[in-house]
């Protein structure tokens, strides 16, 4: 990516900070060597989400987990914790009963109508 020109180089998709299995500050450490090796800041979306918490002083969070299954949030929610944030509540669009089984929103293959943004985070 870095010998393309770009300024920045990104990872997105919150759970690989927690699938890679190398806790908070092993993601920390891994970001910071990609962005020294290649001469180009490197970010991952799931510890971006640390850093950006952290500078706002935030303390609890609600995470909003939208068609993720179980083991992806509660990873996250894992990830998160050992950060140092509470998490206060942690679900998706079953948990909530926007949708009425996992099978349901699986087959909708991560496409859903706007409205469910919304009404997720009331």
């Amino acid at each position: 990516m870095s010998n393309n020109g770009a300024d920045v180089c990104g990872q997105v998709g919150s759970n690989w900070v927690h699938a890679s299995g190398l806790g908070v500050d092993g993601i920390r450490q891994h970001c910071e060597r990609l962005s020294e090796t290649y001469e180009t800041p490197f970010h991952m979306a799931g510890y971006a989400m640390v850093e950006a918490l952290r500078e706002l002083n935030i303390e609890k969070v609600a995470l909003n987990a939208v068609c993720h299954w179980p083991a992806w949030w509660q990873g996250t929610v894992g990830f998160l914790k050992e950060a140092g944030f509470d998490v206060v509540w942690a679900g998706n669009f079953v948990d909530q009963g926007f949708i009425a089984t996992r099978e349901e929103c699986d087959a909708q293959i991560w496409c859903f109508d706007g409205y469910l943004a919304t009404k997720f985070m009331a």
